[in-house]
């Protein structure tokens, strides 16, 4: 993880000169230690702000190539004040902590109490899918 968290802490250095980090995960394979040599970086970001959907798909992509560029690999980022609750769930179940902020634990009680409330509906739907399947009705 070393050479990682070195990469990480360039990848933090130049990202917070394109927007304001409030905290980020390491999250996938390389958080759960399963990376191999095709494994991409996946990192989730918490901006302080929101720039509205055209500025944050122009950031995202930016911020992807400087991923690139540093990482020498694929690289994957999201935004966790717009990604949905299973991403999220699975990001703060899994993901290591790279850079921290006072509001990520408040951040975590609420992602997790949306995640189980969404999770009856998220089983419901797979169900009512199968089902579907099942009598061939998709």
């Amino acid at each position: 993880m070393n050479n990682i968290q070195v990469m990480l802490d360039k990848f933090l250095i130049e990202a917070e000169k394109l927007c304001d980090i409030k905290f980020a995960y390491l999250f996938g394979s390389y958080a759960r230690k399963e990376n191999n040599k095709n494994s991409d970086i996946d990192i989730a970001i918490m901006p302080k702000y929101s720039l509205g959907k055209l500025e944050d798909t122009l950031l995202r992509g930016n911020l992807i190539e400087i991923g690139k560029s540093i990482f020498k690999r694929e690289c994957d980022v999201v935004f966790l004040n717009i990604d949905a609750p299973v991403l999220k769930y699975e990001i703060i179940k899994d993901g290591i902590v790279i850079k921290d902020h006072e509001e990520r634990i408040s951040f975590e009680s609420l992602s997790i109490r949306e995640y189980f409330d969404y999770k009856y509906f998220i089983k419901y739907y797979d169900d009512q899918l199968l089902e579907d399947i099942r009598n061939m009705e998709v």
